[in-house]
């Protein structure tokens, strides 16, 4: 049986312009959230991440309808924020963003506004040595197609060099890498997180040689 293409509209995305951060009904029911709660905005520039939770107290943004005729959806009215910062360093608006559920973190929602500004490396010493001697972030391993076959964080240069004495991880398992450093290396565990969520969610399953799960 053939299967149904659905248009991209009913997908379960989320939207961020200047008005807010909008998500679809089908989304607010996943996130058990009501309109009027307030929920808490986080941000990851170094990797374009928006972050979304219930929040601690009422000091939140306000979720309302995105459609208030048919009072369906969600937009968090963060419009300062939007305008003032994410707009000087992001071109907006942003649509059709799938957005990862976090069931194990503090946050409940990652929104990765770009793609991820990876630098890529051969999985060798010189690659290893090629990455800069303090640099805390994330990284992927990757196989035959530059399939992501583990996702780590840490001190990058370290990481990559003890991946290269084990011998599960020799090539042609793995061949080469890519990684980003974050501004801020109390980051990096978080955004392991995410891209483990977010390879979990399309692919099914976790990446070939991972040991943590998301």
């Amino acid at each position: 049986m053939p299967m149904i293409v659905k248009h991209r509209s009913n997908l379960e995305v989320c939207s961020v312009s200047r008005a807010g951060i909008g998500m679809v009904q089908a989304i607010v029911e996943k996130l058990r959230w009501k309109i009027g709660d307030r929920v808490q905005v986080g941000f990851i520039g170094s990797a374009k991440c928006l972050l979304l939770r219930p929040a601690p107290t009422d000091d939140g943004f306000r979720l309302a309808y995105a459609n208030t005729r048919k009072k369906t959806g969600g937009r968090i009215f963060c419009n300062a924020f939007v305008r003032n910062y994410l707009a000087t360093i992001i071109e907006l608006p942003k649509r059709n963003i799938l957005p990862i559920l976090l069931s194990s973190s503090e946050w409940s929602v990652a929104l990765l506004l770009e793609p991820m500004k990876w630098q890529s490396e051969e999985f060798s010493k010189n690659g290893a040595n090629a990455v800069g001697k303090d640099a805390i972030g994330v990284y992927e391993l990757l196989g035959n197609q530059d399939l992501v076959v583990r996702i780590g964080e840490g001190k990058i240069r370290d990481r990559i060099a003890a991946h290269l004495m084990d011998e599960r991880f020799r090539p042609p398992a793995v061949k080469s890498f890519r990684h980003l450093a974050l501004d801020d290396p109390a980051d990096s565990p978080l955004m392991e997180k995410i891209l483990l969520r977010q390879y979990e969610a399309e692919i099914g399953v976790l990446p070939r040689f991972q040991e943590i799960r998301s």
